[in-house]
């Protein structure tokens, strides 16, 4: 046998400041000096099997699992014993094991081995090599049965000998279904229920003493496992990753968990291996294990979040889990540990549903019913926007999470009161939705039956038939506008349910030549990927081997990659220009009021126009996604300066500048004003004239400066002082002129 070497070692990823590569064995993934995941990786399953060994267990373990690595059948009713055991579990192949395997075997010097499976999967030839590493008065146990199923309950008899009230765990035990048995391990390994493979239709022979147990769990849908008469809870989702979440969220609250660390463990959905031995780090650090996909699944993302994960460890190399997933899961670890986290924690939720109401008042037409509720709940939105949300954590002095939680309590009820009003038009708001919806579907599925959908698609099909539920009800106006905003704003997947076919494949990645045929760049990195897609489509034209059309399928992504953050670029050039066309008028404009006539927002349009020439250079010879990104975020910035602007001085126009001309045509006497100050009746009119006349001052200084620092309600309540005050001197600014 050939000699492997595995080299074990630890690197740093410093994902603020340079290219993520990560190395084979265990790898450290920090940012900003704080070290938020970890990643096992080597060159092969079995190598990232003893990576995961060595980690978490030192030397002279008690016990010991061996599974045939290339084939799950035997292998997956192994997790539970091994989380009672606190047994590493180590792969090898059928007839061979690697010469890292045996050396870890050495060095964990159990006092039992446990085989899985019979001698089909793990030869005698295999047991002789890792008997030669143990001690002489170390046991070989070898679990197996005719087959899977009947394996399964051999090993459950393993786990709980003769008490089985605690219930076991039943999956359909197909080699197509395999990723709802990974998903359950974490669950019965926490609970120590073992886990019994079945056919999905009959119980395998001898689990029949677990059936009518209510603390069972049934883990998949009814399309995948349903046996009659079996008793327990089902665990389930509309996809694998869906599953995986629902497991999750049984077992591993963020209330209820042990863990000090609050952490998960991420695997690869799509295949096996690194999974296998993934129950270790799951048992280790009270985390479940998370099922992704080549992106992060919605449901992945929303459990990460919502039970405030603040730390990852990851099986399998990138192949198996990306750096840009990798990237994705590190995005939510930060929103939900580091520095100031619960602050700013509170401050983003408090940020994400002011943005979400303001997208759910973009919905609804002003009228006589709601119009002093919603200039209610603007006034109030504008106040916490600049005391809170726009501020930067460290700006936030004495600001306490309580304080936030009670500014977004306010902020929920003042749109109640709007939602709360007798208003017909949430109905139509709602059926557009739905029609459009039904539209959008339509044009992505066709002719395919429910089964085909994939996970989003049979999300959104479910969202359209509540919407039409919700529809025939009375009232529930913020149900429907909530419904109709989600709808709207889901993100509506094309991708299909299970790998696309040849034919898909090819067509899929003979439309994308062609759209980035009609796109003129010189870009370096597009032009590559663009080449390996035209060559890899040649070779699966020539020959659909499975080779070639894998190797397409992953150019295709690749090129995707690449085109996704291109096009991002392209549609904030466009809705840059679109914006300075649309603005014309402010951006020109001339204020009447001698106070304001020197604001002009000309030097802001003109910032965003040669931001929109770096973007087309930049879209013409970017060598990196990140060259693309970082210019993404230049625009959105200068747009988002722009556009804030520009609402804000078509507020300043419409009110104060008007109110501010009468005053100077009014063209009052300063010494008549002085001389009404000697009546004390009069007097606290004039003063009150004067002191709003000031604080228009000093608004003009603020607008001066950085008109994005000025909220709306500012300007009208300077508006509102001023108008008040010169109404109510005039009147004796007239009696004192007679």
């Amino acid at each position: 046998m050939k000699k492997n070497l595995s080299v074990f070692m630890s690197a740093t990823i410093l994902l603020s400041s340079v290219a993520p590569v990560v190395a084979n064995a265990e790898t450290s993934i920090k940012k900003d000096g704080i070290e938020y995941m970890k990643r096992f990786s080597g060159t092969d399953r079995f190598k990232t099997a003893v990576d995961v060994s060595k980690s978490t267990f030192s030397a002279n373990t008690k016990s010991l699992i061996l599974v045939n690595g290339m084939n799950p059948a035997d292998a997956l009713s192994g997790g539970p014993l091994a989380a009672k055991l606190d047994a590493p579990i180590l792969l090898t192949s059928k007839d061979s094991i690697s010469q890292e395997t045996l050396d870890e075997i050495a060095r964990l010097n159990p006092n039992k081995v446990y085989i899985l499976g019979g001698t089909g999967s793990v030869t005698l030839g295999v047991e002789k090599a890792v008997k030669s590493k143990i001690k002489a008065s170390a046991e070989i146990v070898r679990i197996s049965g005719k087959d899977r199923f009947e394996t399964s309950v051999k090993v459950a008899e393993e786990l709980v000998s003769n008490d089985k009230s605690a219930g076991a765990g039943f999956v359909n035990g197909a080699t197509n279904k395999f990723p709802d048995a990974l998903s359950a391990s974490a669950l019965l390994g926490k609970k120590t229920m073992p886990l019994i493979l079945t056919d999905g239709s009959n119980l395998p022979k001898g689990a029949e003493s677990y059936k009518n147990n209510s603390k069972n769990y049934i883990i998949g849908g009814t399309s995948s496992i349903n046996i009659a008469s079996l008793s327990g809870k089902r665990l389930s989702g509309s996809d694998r990753y869906a599953t995986s979440a629902a497991v999750a969220n049984e077992a591993f609250k963020a209330s209820s968990t042990s863990s000090s660390e609050n952490a998960c463990v991420v695997v690869d959905g799509r295949n096996y291996p690194d999974a296998l031995t993934s129950i270790s780090l799951s048992k280790k650090y009270d985390a479940p294990i998370l099922l992704v996909d080549k992106t992060l699944p919605n449901v992945i993302a929303t459990y990460i979040k919502s039970q405030e994960r603040e730390r990852a460890y990851i099986v399998g190399g990138t192949n198996s889990v990306s750096i840009e997933l990798q990237n994705s899961i590190l995005k939510l670890l930060e929103e939900n540990g580091g520095v100031n986290a619960k602050l700013k924690k509170a401050k983003n939720k408090l940020k994400e549903r002011m943005e979400k109401l303001d997208s759910m008042l973009s919905l609804i037409k002003k009228n006589d019913i709601n119009s002093a509720e919603i200039d209610s709940y603007k006034e109030l939105r504008d106040k916490i926007y600049n005391n809170y949300v726009k501020k930067e954590i460290s700006e936030l002095n004495g600001v306490t999470v309580k304080e936030l939680e009670e500014k977004l309590g306010e902020l929920n009820a003042k749109f109640d009161k709007i939602t709360s009003l007798e208003d017909s038009q949430y109905n139509n708001i709602l059926a557009k939705e739905i029609v459009d919806g039904r539209k959008r579907l339509e044009d992505m599925v066709h002719d395919k039956t429910f089964s085909e959908y994939n996970s989003s698609q049979k999300e959104y099909y479910n969202m359209l038939k509540k919407a039409d539920e919700l529809q025939v009800n009375t009232g529930k106006n913020k149900e429907k506008l909530e419904l109709a905003y989600e709808l709207k704003n889901f993100k509506l997947s094309s991708e299909a349910a299970e790998t696309p076919s040849v034919n898909e494949s090819i067509k899929k990645a003979t439309a994308l030549l062609d759209e980035i045929n009609k796109v003129f760049t010189k870009s370096p990195l597009m032009l590559r990927e663009k080449e390996e897609l035209r060559y890899a489509l040649e070779e699966a034209k020539k020959s659909q081997s499975s080779s070639n059309i894998s190797n397409l399928n992953k150019k295709i992504d690749s090129f995707n990659n690449v085109y996704g953050d291109f096009k991002e670029l392209q549609s904030k050039n466009d809705s840059a220009k679109k914006l300075i066309a649309d603005s014309k008028t402010t951006i020109e404009r001339r204020f009447s009021s001698s106070l304001f006539k020197d604001l002009t927002l000309v030097s802001d349009k003109e910032s965003l126009e040669k931001e929109i020439e770096k973007s087309v250079d930049v879209l013409n010879t970017f060598e990196t996604k990140q060259a693309l990104r970082n210019q993404s975020d230049a625009m959105r910035k200068q747009i988002d300066n722009l556009k804030d602007k520009v609402y804000l001085f078509n507020v300043l126009n419409d009110g104060l500048d008007s109110t501010m001309k009468k005053v100077e045509d009014a063209k009052l006497d300063e010494a008549k004003l002085n001389k009404m100050k000697e009546n004390q009746s009069v007097k606290p009119i004039v003063e009150a004239f004067e002191n709003a006349k000031k604080e228009v001052e000093n608004l003009k200084n603020d607008l001066a400066k950085n008109p994005t620092t000025v909220s709306e309600y500012v300007i009208k309540n300077a508006n509102d002082n001023l108008k008040d005050s010169f109404e109510k001197l005039k009147v004796e600014y007239d009696k004192a002129s007679k």
